[in-house]
């Protein structure tokens, strides 16, 4: 599959809006700093999100982008990968930070 045919079967994009990004929180955890942030992905839509950031001093490194589970539990998303509740196993944000 080529990616015409791939974008095709996803179907119309959403039309791109301004970032809007805001910091809304901002926690020391001692080896990183911890933000809650909102961002707009679409009009209308704000989708808040964690931003944990090392506090290496002069490093280059890597963005990760932790995809959070649900299994239909909507109660703990994001919440679940910085440490906050459900399984400490999937607190793995934190732990990278």
């Amino acid at each position: 599959m080529n990616k015409d045919d791939f974008l095709s079967l996803l179907g119309a994009m959403p039309t791109k809006a301004s970032l809007m990004f805001n910091v809304v929180e901002e926690v020391d955890c001692r080896t990183f700093v911890r933000n809650k942030i909102s961002y707009s992905a679409e009009e209308g839509e704000t989708i808040s999100a964690f931003l944990c950031i090392p506090k290496v001093k002069h490093a280059l490194l890597p963005a990760v982008y932790c995809f959070h589970q649900h299994a239909a539990n909507w109660r703990l998303g994001k919440s679940e990968v910085v440490g906050f509740d459900g399984s400490p196993d999937q607190a793995y944000a934190k732990e990278l930070a």
